[in-house]
């Protein structure tokens, strides 16, 4: 459980306690567990998963102002740069 602040590696100690150690991120594979990062620290996890047009997609919950929504869309650019680990299930 973790809350919309992040407690700095909390997140991370958590699911590196549950997976075991990261996968380098370019073994990412479909059926991955993301982690990205916010601003300062890791607060967001997503599912990996084979995006349509090649490559990986994210899947996640996203919580913009007025939307609350499942959404899924391609892993590039910004959201690339934030990922910050893969674990393996």
């Amino acid at each position: 459980m973790y809350g919309r602040d992040a407690e700095k590696d909390a997140l991370r100690d958590a699911l590196r306690e549950e997976f075991g150690h990261p996968l380098p991120r370019d073994r990412a594979a479909p059926g991955d567990i993301a982690l990205f990062r916010g601003e300062a620290y890791p607060l967001h996890v997503g599912i990996l998963g084979d995006y349509p047009l090649g490559g990986l997609s994210v899947i996640h919950a996203c919580n913009a102002p007025g939307v609350m929504r499942v959404t899924e869309h391609r892993l590039a650019g910004e959201w690339w740069d934030r990922l910050v680990e893969v674990y393996r299930v």
